[in-house]
């Protein structure tokens, strides 16, 4: 009868262990969901203040194109005037 009581003791104490892990695991996910709704919401700050950043890089990118495209034709233009 002591075997079956020393038995149930070291049970209980290990789901007493356990029942102490889960509220410890269970903090640490408060602290990480926290975390990430910070990081979500910074993440988004920075999602629109680069923007304009994006905008003006296509701005570039079309002028670049049209710098591409225009200069060889202005070269080839000067050239055909200045050689006949």
């Amino acid at each position: 009868m002591k075997e079956i009581k020393d038995t149930l003791v070291h049970i209980y104490n290990k789901l007493e262990t356990i029942d102490e892990k889960q509220a410890s695991i269970a903090e640490v996910q408060v602290r990480h969901e926290e975390n990430l709704r910070e990081h979500m919401r910074r993440t988004e700050l920075l999602e629109q203040e680069f923007h304009p950043v994006r905008r003006h890089v296509e701005q570039l990118r079309g002028a670049g194109k049209l710098t591409a495209f225009t200069l060889p034709l202005l070269i080839a233009i000067a050239s055909w005037y200045f050689l006949k």
